[in-house]
């Protein structure tokens, strides 16, 4: 900036950063959330499969952990107190369709390119993506304040919910105290 209040004296960092600080939140939300389903598949794997697993999960795109995580969560053999909770495959239903559509808009956030030059003028950001279709164009979306913010709104209660799945899944294991289940050697 040269001070002289030109065109060129714009504070683009200023203007530009509620777009990186979304796109930083975004992301760690994101992978806070398949951290979750990551720590759902080991769960039901169990302890003794920890290294075999975590070698599976890394080779696991999204999609296929989320199928896994809604199969591992249906498994009364592996959580039987779940056959006791009204309404959990519908649960875990509406919890699977909710993951795949936010796996397809993080796709979206990531791969697409951020137009700031309206910033400046007080405009928000497009996100722009092209499409896979020819005949559809560009995916494209202002983000506005308001708009980020709902993304991370409902990013941040997908997390809440896959959170919850977790705690059940884990008081729905055998225990011995509880379930007159042998223990395992540790």
């Amino acid at each position: 900036m040269d001070g002289t209040g030109q065109a060129g004296d714009h504070d683009w960092a200023r203007d530009s950063d509620p777009v990186f600080t979304f796109l930083g939140l975004y992301l760690a939300l994101f992978q806070t959330i398949e951290g979750k389903i990551d720590q759902a598949l080991l769960l039901a794997a169990g302890i003794e499969n920890w290294d075999s697993t975590q070698t599976r999960l890394a080779k696991m795109q999204n999609h296929e952990k989320v199928e896994a995580m809604a199969k591992a969560a249906a498994d009364v053999a592996v959580f039987p107190l779940l056959a006791r909770i009204p309404d959990w495959s519908q649960r875990i239903g509406k919890l699977v369709e909710l993951l795949h559509a936010e796996r397809l808009r993080r796709n979206l956030v990531m791969h697409s390119q951020y137009l700031m030059e309206g910033l400046e003028h007080g405009f928000p950001a497009i996100r722009s993506a092209r499409t896979r279709r020819p005949d559809q164009g560009f995916d494209q979306e202002d983000l506005t304040r308001a708009r980020m913010d709902e993304i991370l709104r409902e990013a941040a209660e997908l997390a809440f919910e896959v959170g919850i799945v977790n705690a059940q899944l884990i008081q729905a294991m055998p225990r011995p105290d509880r379930d007159g289940v042998e223990a395992t050697q540790v």
